[in-house]
């Protein structure tokens, strides 16, 4: 009982700050566990920003295959676009209890028309949690640090007022701490934060099956 409290304090105290918002794996929503279904996502990208997020993913027999896209409110005006592809290698059977340890990976990006700015990201890391039975609930809290390659482009108007991108590849670090909630073999809800190079949380649920 007292690790699943330290688990959700750790969440509330995990507000979000002020980032770029472009990231498209913001919270990631990754359980070590096989997942099949689509998921509705409330997030909160920065302090006083909004965004909606869709997910599917499909398992398989030692792989899930996932795709997101979103919208954001970003900091400075307008809206992000996000979308994504996500990779989960190894995880484990969403009918076994105990820890459970899975390889992530994905391919993303995020734009910002009204600042001319995109994000390409490229995640790699690991998940890590486990399944606690609670009566007729399961509850699954993990953790999700991960090594981050993102090429971020933004457009420049030089002195004769041509348009071109600039580049520039960073190596950036994210962790995400969340837990989910199966109510039933069909319905799942989620919570997350995420900490580290971004920052943000975001709340939804996972209708299981599809």
């Amino acid at each position: 009982m007292r690790s699943r409290i330290v688990w959700i304090l750790a969440l509330v105290v995990a507000l979000p700050a002020s980032v770029r918002g472009q990231s498209f794996d913001v919270p990631s929503f990754q359980s070590p566990f096989a997942e099949s279904g689509i998921g509705l996502f409330a997030l909160s990208p920065e302090a006083d920003r909004l965004g909606g997020l869709v997910t599917w993913r499909q398992s398989g027999e030692r792989v899930d295959l996932g795709l997101r896209g979103g919208l954001l409110e970003i900091a400075g005006g307008g809206q992000a676009y996000i979308a994504g592809v996500e990779i989960k290698r190894g995880r484990g059977d969403r009918d076994a209890t105990g820890g459970e340890a899975a390889l992530v990976s994905g391919l993303g990006v995020g734009w910002a028309p009204d600042q001319d700015f995109v994000r390409i990201r490229m995640p790699l890391g690991i998940t890590i949690g486990k399944r606690h039975e609670a009566g007729a609930l399961a509850i699954i809290p993990y953790v999700h640090p991960r090594a981050l390659i993102d090429v971020d482009l933004r457009e420049q108007v030089d002195a004769s007022g041509e348009g071109r991108w600039d580049e520039d590849t960073d190596l950036n670090f994210d962790v995400d701490l969340g837990f989910d909630v199966e109510f039933s073999r069909s319905v799942m809800a989620r919570f997350a934060a995420t900490l580290g190079h971004d920052e943000a949380i975001g709340a939804g649920i996972t209708i299981l099956g599809f």
